[in-house]
């Protein structure tokens, strides 16, 4: 059996962002134009809200990079990470506009990818050790699924289980 971690690809993850970023900016933020003077320096700390398996902080990073190469993001929790509330997961510093333009569409991919992988992680470590059940996402799941969703079900045991059928086993 051939057992890998599935990461989405890169070439998956840049289009969805850019996608996201266009739909969410459109032509510009107006606000943060409006109310964040140029050359202004900022630090943002991604935090859990509550304590959580991570998922999507690779999300969070290519956002920022679309956004303004020049933002620096620090993973601090990696993806399959347990967190307790209040950990940081994240720590985003550059430009202040860039970071509050990347900000929602971030958040939203990392805190929905986070949940999938948080209540997954729940289903498995409600299975009893040892025993013959295993948590899967089938094939017909995942073609009606947005991409986002697939490697973050499959993170949560640490390792995928690639198949030809496309079903995927944490």
């Amino acid at each position: 059996m051939n057992e890998m971690l599935f990461p989405p690809p890169l070439a998956v993850v840049s289009r969805i962002v850019a996608l996201a970023l266009e739909e969410d900016l459109g032509r510009g933020d107006v606000t943060t134009s409006a109310c964040v003077p140029h050359g202004t320096h900022g630090v943002a700390l991604l935090r859990a809200r509550k304590d959580a398996v991570v998922s999507g902080v690779g999300v969070v990073r290519e956002t920022f990079l679309q956004v303004d190469p020049s933002v620096r993001v620090e993973i601090l929790a990696p993806d399959a990470a347990r967190v307790a509330k209040g950990q940081g997961v994240a720590r985003i510093e550059g430009p202040a506009a860039s970071i509050l333009m990347g900000e929602r569409v971030a958040l939203n991919f990392c805190q929905r990818m986070t949940g999938i992988a948080t209540t997954t992680r729940a289903y498995v470590d409600a299975v009893a050790p040892g025993a013959k059940t295993r948590i899967t996402v089938s094939s017909s799941l995942m073609r009606i699924s947005t991409s986002d969703e697939r490697p973050t079900v499959s993170i949560q045991n640490g390792r995928a289980i690639w198949r030809e059928s496309c079903t995927d086993k944490v």
